[in-house]
């Protein structure tokens, strides 16, 4: 498998602090927040993805190098055969085969967000962070109320 690697500001990769009284992380990226590798292996709707190149993405993996993450898009536009982690897993050859799979082993998984069902689009791709200054942290609208 080709490894597509992306570059976005580090900001957008921060970690966060966990915030005991609030039970939260405080200044987590949005990439980062978006993790959802444990919500699609239990079937549970994926958290907030984030957007890069103005479509949205879930991180299904973190280290301190970066993170992996799948486009999502909306299952009324696939044209392929959508599985989920079920299917995909449930047995050794199938696991072996989604471990080997070009374009990485969440691709094609249906999940939900927002009520909404997706699809994972592969190939996986590797956000890291830049060393160029000129990557801006997108710019997001705050809640007045």
């Amino acid at each position: 498998m080709n490894t597509i690697i992306r570059e976005v500001n580090p900001a957008r990769l921060a970690w966060g602090t966990f915030d005991h009284a609030k039970s939260d992380y405080m200044n987590e990226g949005d990439i980062p927040a978006s993790y959802s590798g444990d919500c699609i292996a239990m079937g549970q709707p994926v958290r907030k993805p984030f957007r890069m190149d103005g479509e949205m993405w879930v991180a299904i993996g973190l280290s301190n190098d970066g993170a992996r993450a799948y486009r999502l898009c909306p299952m009324r536009i696939f044209n392929g055969t959508p599985t989920n982690y079920r299917d995909k897993s449930g047995s050794a050859e199938r696991a072996e085969e989604a471990r080997n799979d070009p374009n990485g082993f969440y691709d094609r998984m249906t999940v939900k967000h927002g009520g909404q069902q997706f699809v994972l689009c592969g190939p996986e791709v590797q956000i890291v962070a830049s060393q160029h200054q000129d990557i801006s942290v997108p710019q997001v609208q705050l809640a007045l109320f």
